[in-house]
């Protein structure tokens, strides 16, 4: 009798931890979710808590596609893209059983990032179609904008007008369902459009309707400045700037200021400014290179461990996926 009752004892303890493993890992998948975009520091922190193999072995699909795909979120912020994009691909395998599909759209979104900053443009276009027909399907108006523009910009710049043109109509048409920063965003892609294709008329009724329907705040003074300077307009270029520097009290910071400000000197006849300006850009551009590679020393060990674990890792959770993915196709 005292045996059947410690046996009894033992099981119930042993699912009073499983319970408490269960609601510690749902907690810190929800908060890795939380600060992934704004704190990668402490996201690593909260990823290191977690215990990926128990969401294999008791999560649903949703769960494992979500951990995946915050763990390859986590190493892209890191610079390790082709381990980053293992991470998305293992958590693609749990499309067909999700359940969610704004974070199935997040996932396509961003495999066609790492494919569109690498200028893989087929791959590019076939995840962001797959994220846009999420988008279109649940009204997300702003997701499937905002791929549409990335869409036209990387075309455009591979020297496919007529596709980017496409792309750009598409959004052109919604207008009026997206929000402000959609919006900000569609003005930067048309007026640079424009400047490229030296469509004066065009780049005029552009800039006046972002000023007339852009608060100060949300619109991007720099590309109104380099609009202006592009139609001989230097008074309001360096009005332009001025509304910059009044915006952004760390603009000394900005590589990209000290470019178009350059420009404006240049096209004012001021070439010792322009001289002087450029030579900032670089000297910023240098110091925050050194910056970025010094900083990314810190994590060539957490790389070197990551993939040492990987290899020994690897073949259980090639096991534990092929498994959990079998169970999901013929018992569901």
């Amino acid at each position: 009798m005292r045996k059947h009752i410690r046996l009894v004892s033992f099981v119930i303890f042993v699912s009073f931890l499983a319970a408490c493993s269960s609601e510690e890992n749902r907690t810190l998948l929800h908060r890795l979710g939380e600060v992934i975009e704004d704190n990668p520091d402490s996201a690593a922190v909260v990823y290191q808590s977690i215990e990926p193999d128990w969401f294999l072995r008791h999560g649903s699909a949703d769960e494992n596609l979500k951990f995946f795909y915050l763990e390859g979120r986590l190493l892209q912020s890191r610079g390790l893209q082709e381990s980053a994009m293992e991470s998305y691909v293992l958590a693609e395998e749990f499309v067909p059983w999700a359940e969610d599909k704004g974070l199935v759209a997040s996932l396509y979104e961003e495999m066609g990032n790492l494919y569109y900053h690498t200028w893989n443009v087929s791959s590019a276009e076939e995840y962001y179609a797959l994220a846009c027909g999420i988008y279109e399907d649940t009204e997300n108006y702003d997701g499937y904008c905002d791929r549409l523009l990335s869409l036209s910009s990387m075309t455009f710049e591979l020297g496919d007008v007529d596709k980017s043109g496409q792309y750009l109509g598409k959004v052109d048409s919604l207008k009026n369902h997206i929000g402000r920063e959609t919006l900000e965003e569609w003005f930067q892609v048309s007026i640079h459009r424009a400047e490229r294709l030296d469509d004066y008329s065009r780049l005029k009724s552009l800039v006046n309707d972002c000023l007339s329907i852009l608060s100060p705040e949300e619109i991007d003074w720099l590309t109104l400045c380099r609009a202006y300077i592009d139609l001989d307009d230097c008074d309001s270029a360096q009005g332009a700037i001025d509304m910059y520097v009044s915006l952004n009290q760390d603009y000394v910071k900005n590589p990209e200021y000290y470019v178009t400000v350059a420009e404006l000197y240049d096209a004012q006849g001021q070439l010792k400014k322009a001289f002087n300006a450029s030579t900032r850009y670089s000297l910023l551009v240098d110091s925050l290179a050194y910056a970025v590679a010094n900083d990314n020393v810190r994590f060539v060990k957490d790389k070197y461990l990551y993939e040492m674990d990987s290899v020994r890792e690897s073949n259980t959770r090639i096991l534990l996926i092929s498994l959990a993915l079998f169970i999901r196709s013929h018992y569901r």
